[in-house]
């Protein structure tokens, strides 16, 4: 049953130190006594991608929710790590904080806001609607594993000794994998992005990737050189032929970024199914760990890959993850404030820095 709906603004600001203990005390166990919160919070509050957000009571100062806006990239903006205090569910505060985010979006200069979320998640699907989001696609997620019980849970990668030993398991396989000659160099770059450019799974997942855990960026020709200047493109089949079909690739990035996800997840994955299958193998083969990629749901990777993965030893999930967003710009405009439900009490500015 919805609860009483509010007769008072929300007051958004930034979050502080000081509002560590209010935030944990509803963000710590909202999947079945689990959340990657109070991983995240030490990281957040002062990383300077994105600006760690709470919501007060007009009379009362302590968070009754919190989220975060990152940038991507200089116009790429995601959501995440919206939570409310159970206490005021119902009362439209997701509604009213989302509407902030727009605007500390907006501020940043970016032109399109994406989120992701739990295709089970009906209410923050609903959410997204009621400012313009929609449904873009939906992943799922793959993992080698040879227990059935094992549900895919890694160290959280906001730990820096955890961080910086898979910053050193990727690096440890980059080079096992440029030394079995399935590592792209700059002379194959034209003819891999032609192919990727064309590659309908590409397509399927609007041409985005993971730069960062959990956080997925649109992948330009640019962005993609520079893969392959750092040596993370990973590279099964032929090469010369721009045309060819026999072929898959996957980006590694080289350093582990702060985020809950330890595992050595690839941040993109496409090409011919059985090529992508001789791939994974060879990483898993060379690093001795589980390796972990999604594959937009409907694409000819998941639709005629699946098959071969499973045989492999891939599992899926249950569940699959939805990406949500949507443009800024005069056709789509953001939300106005309505003073009578929300007050932002540090005022939107730019003061994001997108990752080189």
């Amino acid at each position: 049953m919805p609860g009483p709906r509010r007769d008072w603004p929300l007051v958004v600001r930034r979050a502080r130190a000081a509002d560590e203990d209010a935030v944990l005390g509803f963000a710590s166990g909202t999947w079945d006594g689990w959340d990657y919160i109070p991983h995240a919070w030490p990281v957040w509050l002062d990383a300077k991608d994105g600006v760690l957000l709470v919501a007060c009571r007009p009379d009362d100062d302590r968070p009754i929710a919190v989220s975060r806006v990152a940038l991507v990239s200089p116009t790429e903006a995601w959501l995440e790590g919206i939570r409310v205090d159970p206490a005021v569910r119902g009362m439209d505060v997701a509604t009213d904080m989302q509407v902030a985010e727009l605007h500390w979006a907006a501020a940043q200069g970016a032109n399109v806001v994406r989120y992701a979320t739990s295709a089970r998640n009906e209410a923050s699907h609903r959410l997204g609607a009621r400012h313009g989001f929609e449904l873009l696609f939906s992943y799922c997620g793959y993992w080698w594993t040879d227990d059935p019980s094992d549900a895919g849970r890694d160290p959280s990668a906001f730990d820096p000794a955890v961080r910086a030993a898979a910053t050193e398991a990727r690096r440890s396989l980059l080079a096992g994998m440029a030394a079995a000659g399935m590592v792209a160099s700059p002379g194959d770059t034209a003819v891999l992005w032609h192919r990727l450019h064309a590659d309908a799974t590409f397509a399927c997942g609007h041409r985005l990737y993971e730069p960062r855990p959990w956080a997925m960026g649109e992948l330009t020709g640019a962005a993609f050189a520079r893969h392959v200047e750092r040596g993370e493109v990973l590279l099964a089949g032929a090469r010369a032929d721009a045309n060819e079909t026999d072929w898959a690739l996957a980006i590694l990035l080289r350093e582990q970024q702060a985020g809950e996800d330890s595992s050595l997840r690839l941040a993109i994955v496409a090409g011919a199914p059985r090529r992508v299958v001789e791939l994974a193998e060879a990483a898993r083969a060379i690093s001795g760990q589980t390796l972990k990629f999604r594959v937009p749901e409907d694409s000819p990777l998941r639709t005629g890959g699946h098959d071969l993965l499973a045989a492999a030893g891939y599992r899926t999930s249950d569940w699959t993850l939805s990406m949500l967003g949507r443009p800024i710009d005069r056709t789509h405009p953001i939300p106005e404030v309505d003073t009578a439900t929300l007050t932002l009490a540090d005022a939107p500015a730019s003061v994001i820095r997108p990752p080189d």
